[in-house]
């Protein structure tokens, strides 16, 4: 997952413009035990968690606020002098992100899954005051993250139901054996948040959002986080441009018959 990430394209970005001459890297490892103490050894002050160690992190942080209880998952930490604190910028930065995709509306957000990202895109759109939907495989692990995050609850096999009236689909952590007709969603926005590759492949003929701007409001609240102050809208440019470079063009062939 770590070589996945776009954090570092955004990061070295940002501190080629803020002339600090700090470094981000990718660190692999294969636990998040083994993650801190090499972040430790080699004397590393901040850390981005990649799935599958978020929700260790969650256990093994000093310290986190609430919110980040709730989602059961740590995707930041910062190292202080009264130990590692926990935080979860995913929930940060839905807000920041639907201001740039709908600007001040207030809409309705249908999440299919229950996995910690579920549950931090759940948070983050209530707290930015969309109406929430999650589906889930099964009602229990549904009704367990709306209560929660907030929100209605139901099972994967109402999204016919729940799709009228959705601004925007989030689709947390799936995989191409989840058994969901996508074809339902026709062109509602989507939102891919850590599913696996098969499964946005199957999406690739949707209306999917690109997560750039997502990734961008992370990374740039990960920054503060690291440096006590946030990159300014020239440095967050120049980084979206990073990406856009990097961004994958795919092309699609349909088979009918």
């Amino acid at each position: 997952p770590a070589a996945r990430s776009l954090f570092p394209i955004a990061f070295r970005t940002f501190f080629k413009r803020d002339n600090s001459n700090d470094i981000y890297t990718r660190l692999v490892a294969d636990s998040v035990q083994e993650a801190f103490a090499a972040a430790k050894l080699a004397g590393i002050t901040g850390l981005n968690i990649a799935y599958p160690f978020r929700m260790d992190a969650a256990d093994v942080t000093d310290k986190s606020f609430r919110v980040v209880e709730n989602i059961g998952a740590v995707n930041t930490v910062l190292w202080g002098s009264d130990g590692k604190t926990g935080y979860n910028t995913e929930f940060q930065s839905m807000q920041p992100f639907l201001c740039r995709i709908f600007g001040e509306k207030i809409g309705n957000v249908l999440i299919l899954g229950t996995n910690p990202d579920a549950m931090a895109a759940s948070c983050g759109f209530a707290a930015a005051g969309w109406k929430v939907t999650i589906l889930g495989n099964t009602l229990s692990s549904a009704v367990g993250c709306a209560v929660k995050c907030g929100g209605d609850a139901g099972e994967f096999d109402t999204l016919k139901k729940h799709i009228t009236g959705a601004d925007l689909v989030v689709c947390a952590g799936l995989d191409a054996g989840c058994n969901l007709n996508m074809n339902l969603i026709g062109g509602v926005p989507l939102l891919l948040l850590g599913c696996d590759e098969e499964f946005e492949a199957e999406c690739a003929s949707l209306n999917v959002v690109s997560n750039h701007s997502l990734v961008l409001a992370q990374a740039a609240i990960a920054y503060a986080i690291f440096t006590g102050t946030f990159p300014d809208d020239s440095a967050i440019e120049a980084a979206r441009i990073e990406l856009e470079k990097k961004r994958e063009k795919k092309k699609i062939i349909s088979f009918i018959g």
